[in-house]
């Protein structure tokens, strides 16, 4: 779990210094909730100028719920089983 506390102390960094994110400012922040509107979160993503340090904190905490970084929880443990397989044939 230190990769998860790493990326997690980047990404606080990242949104202290970014000021302003999307789902920090949302008017509905249960967007993020992937059952409520994945495809809405996933677009305002987007934009996000934190989106690279969300989607790593997500992937190496295995974040169970919601839209982080753009991505759902199926679409980071496809990510995830994707960079195994490619550290695997690296070796």
């Amino acid at each position: 779990m230190r990769a998860a506390q790493a990326a997690y102390a980047r990404l606080g960094a990242a949104v202290a210094s970014a000021g302003s994110t999307p789902c920090r400012s949302a008017a509905r922040p249960d967007a993020w909730h992937e059952d409520v509107g994945a495809e809405g979160a996933a677009s305002l993503c987007a934009g996000c100028p934190v989106l690279a340090e969300c989607r790593a904190y997500a992937v190496a905490a295995r974040e169970p719920h919601g839209v982080w970084g753009g991505l759902t929880w199926s679409d980071r443990r496809r990510l995830a089983v994707r960079r195994r397989a490619e550290v695997a044939a690296a070796v």
